[in-house]
């Protein structure tokens, strides 16, 4: 039977700190992405 994974992903063997933080650097691209659209339609109204 397969153990249920409720810790963190770092806490298992296959954990890929490079899969991690390229996702990371995905949502803070997102993140910044955001922000700027949201700054500029203030600019703009």
């Amino acid at each position: 039977m397969a153990q249920e994974r409720t810790a963190p992903a770092e806490y298992f063997n296959d954990f890929d700190p490079e899969k991690m933080a390229k996702q990371l650097a995905e949502q803070l691209a997102a993140k910044k992405a955001a922000e700027a659209e949201a700054q500029a339609k203030s600019e703009g109204e």
